[in-house]
């Protein structure tokens, strides 16, 4: 089968949607992949997909996504499918044009609750944009999958559409050999993921100012606030202990993940889309036995508690995230307790290897096969 698949980012960097589409392409599918180039990183290996770029030329902004949907609609106008993947809402309106005049099958992937996003709530009329169209198309689709039960259960309450639950997970072969449960100072911490508003990130800098020495923190990961948390490391003197990689590509995060001691996921309960994350960074920690510290949000909570793989914030401040990263740090049965934890949680159900039977099925069912 044919398979059509839209995503706004480059897929260099969008792990969902490369193992989205490395998994239809494994299981015999032909998968084309439109996707925008945003960064020069090599493939490790070349993709079992084709990749088509589209270069809407902005690099954001109202005119990047009316120029990549214009191209996109283009695009699906020469080719042939026999299904089309829009992974998110502002991939949908071209794709789900298409599919309506062709008559094909299509699958929705709404990594989040697109207009809950923190990046939306100083910008109403932008937000509010987003949100008619989503009106306008979420009751007319068929085939619709998100993250976790948080947003299912969330866009179900509102659109009355059934909701099926494919997690972003890491695959297990990501896993890097490391001595799971011990370390050696100095203490490392790791947050991985944008640099945006919503992610906690002020408040993890003011919370390196009140930790000692023996703490370092690396950032992996860019985005729109990196160079005021840069200005703010200068400011405190923290330039040894705060260490920032960038963006990498996804298949060298794991590197970076595995040279740390914990994992930090403070998602702001501010935000809708925060509040109802499960984000990414979380379970690729879980993956390198890394036991974690996290918000007290639903899905956060659901995961810590059901694994004892960590602990979660008393409170949303500097002085509670640093209560729980000594908590940790100074534990060290805790600690190794919960990194084999972390571990055995990862082997058993949180990995992407998991989710494929439940992928394929819903392709499967979409298609009437």
């Amino acid at each position: 089968m044919r398979i059509g698949v839209s995503v706004i980012n480059d897929v260099r960097v969008d792990p969902r949607v490369h193992k989205t589409c490395t998994t239809l392409a494994r299981a015999g599918h032909q998968v084309t992949c439109f996707a925008r180039p945003t960064t020069d990183f090599p493939w490790p290996a070349p993709p079992p997909y084709h990749i088509q770029w589209l270069r809407p030329g902005a690099a954001g902004g109202k005119k990047m996504y009316a120029a990549f949907n214009y191209q996109l609609f283009q695009q699906l106008r020469r080719a042939d499918f026999d299904l089309l993947w829009a992974n998110d809402l502002d991939t949908l309106l071209p794709m789900w044009l298409h599919a309506r005049r062709r008559g094909i099958p299509l699958i929705y992937d709404t990594h989040e609750y697109f207009t809950g996003m923190a990046e939306l709530a100083g910008r109403p009329l932008t937000r509010w944009m987003w949100k008619r169209l989503e009106r306008a198309l979420f009751p007319r689709l068929q085939h619709i999958i998100t993250v976790n039960e948080s947003v299912a259960r969330l866009y179900e309450r509102e659109y009355g559409k059934p909701i099926a639950i494919i997690r972003n997970l890491p695959l297990r072969s990501d896993r890097r050999s490391r001595d799971v449960g011990q370390w050696a100072p100095p203490f490392r911490l790791i947050y991985q993921g944008a640099l945006a508003v919503g992610r906690g990130l002020e408040m993890l800098l003011q919370t390196m100012t009140r930790l000692p020495q023996d703490v370092v923190l690396d950032v992996v990961g860019d985005g729109p606030l990196r160079l005021h948390l840069e200005d703010f490391v200068r400011r405190e003197g923290l330039e040894k202990r705060v260490f920032f990689h960038g963006l990498v590509p996804f298949h060298a995060l794991a590197d970076h993940t595995a040279k740390a001691h914990l994992g930090l996921s403070i998602e702001s309960p501010d935000f809708t889309n925060s509040a109802l994350s499960l984000p990414n960074k979380l379970l690729d920690y879980l993956n390198q036995g890394l036991p974690v510290v996290v918000s007290d949000l639903p899905e956060h909570r659901r995961l810590v508690l059901r694994y004892g793989v960590g602990k979660i914030l008393k409170a949303y401040s500097p002085e509670a995230l640093a209560e729980a990263v000594l908590s940790v740090k100074e534990d060290r049965a805790f600690y190794q307790t919960a990194a084999q934890r972390a571990l055995a949680a990862a082997d058993s159900d949180l990995t992407w290897e998991t989710q494929e039977p439940a992928l394929l099925q819903i392709v499967a069912d979409a298609a009437g096969l």
